[in-house]
């Protein structure tokens, strides 16, 4: 459940940035800064091209040597604060950063500074940075990438509350959006609101009924104690995942349904020889007991007996299976 607020952090597209923010620069005359482009431009051209190449300590001198001609460029500023990002070279980068102007009201900008101080583990100041980023969000789109961002600082600092704040308000954005959806209900499940990850997901497998979000719903109907509910949903996906053979038959167990239970169980046991599991084992006998079938109880108990691992649990299998024996030698 930890990995599904996580974004990628990256820095901004060198495309994103501005021109916008450029200070007005004085003439130099014609002449002179068409002088001053054909020494600076051979610099630039390289430091891509030696970007692109993999070469990056050559491609950042490169981008040196032009900003040295040409500090009003904010563009190749902007690229070259990436390259340091991608060199790990952060606090230059930030150095860069706030020397440009208007960086407080600049969308990539910001988001770039909240990335090196994620790197960095200053994570109050990645909030405030994707505050600003907030703010000077251009679209939708934007705005949904920085509450995400701030819904996983959150949830990194153990807020989660805060967190789930977030990821409703980029909901107001876009009501429909599942990804939104599945983080949320991940959100609800984590805090141990069941019942509020429950009622996500059923309106995530509306949005989207797709077998993950469905077993998304199951697991969750299963950790509120609706067994039987959260059977019927593994049922369904038995088709196209055998191992929910298993879940469905444990959760019929858990809703005293002991005969679908032992139907599911031993299907699976039948289909995964290789992958069988003491509690599905374990389970097949409880449901073969409660049907009052001591002889395939006993069976199951045995076949128990070389799962358990532990001395309570091998306990608890000979305990069981003593029972069993009892059961059914007392039978008229």
């Amino acid at each position: 459940l930890t990995l599904w607020l996580a974004p990628a952090v990256t820095p901004a597209a060198a495309a994103d940035a501005p021109r916008q923010n450029d200070p007005p620069q004085a003439s130099k005359g014609f002449f002179q800064d068409r002088l001053d482009h054909f020494k600076s431009y051979p610099h630039l051209d390289m430091a891509y091209r030696r970007q692109n190449q993999g070469q990056l300590e050559e491609a950042a001198k490169e981008f040196q040597q032009y900003l040295a001609l040409r500090p009003d460029d904010a563009k190749a500023r902007s690229d070259y604060m990436n390259l340091l990002f991608r060199m790990e070279k952060y606090a230059e980068a930030l150095a860069l950063l706030d020397g440009l102007p208007d960086a407080d009201t600049n969308y990539d900008l910001q988001q770039l500074k909240a990335s090196i101080f994620i790197k960095q583990g200053r994570s109050a100041e990645a909030l405030n940075a994707y505050g600003k980023s907030l703010a000077a969000a251009r679209n939708d789109a934007e705005k949904i990438t920085v509450l995400q961002s701030l819904a996983y600082l959150s949830q990194q600092s153990g807020l989660l509350e805060q967190a789930n704040q977030y990821i409703a308000q980029a909901r107001t954005i876009a009501p429909h959006n599942a990804a939104l959806l599945q983080k949320q209900a991940a959100m609800a499940s984590m805090a141990g609101n069941r019942e509020e990850a429950v009622r996500l997901s059923r309106e995530l497998t509306i949005i989207d009924p797709s077998a993950q979000n469905r077993t998304t719903l199951a697991n969750n109907l299963f950790a509120a104690g609706q067994f039987a509910q959260a059977a019927d949903e593994y049922a369904h996906l038995t088709d196209s995942d055998g191992q929910m053979l298993l879940k469905t038959g444990l959760s019929f167990a858990a809703a005293h349904d002991n005969a679908n239970a032992v139907q599911y169980l031993e299907k699976y046991l039948a289909l995964n020889e290789l992958r069988q599991t003491g509690d599905a084992v374990l389970a097949l006998g409880n449901a073969y007991t409660a049907l009052g079938d001591g002889t395939q109880a006993a069976r199951a108990y045995r076949e128990y007996l070389g799962f358990a691992t532990e001395p309570r649990q091998k306990a608890a299998a000979l305990l069981a299976l003593g029972i069993t024996r009892v059961s059914v030698f007392s039978q008229p």
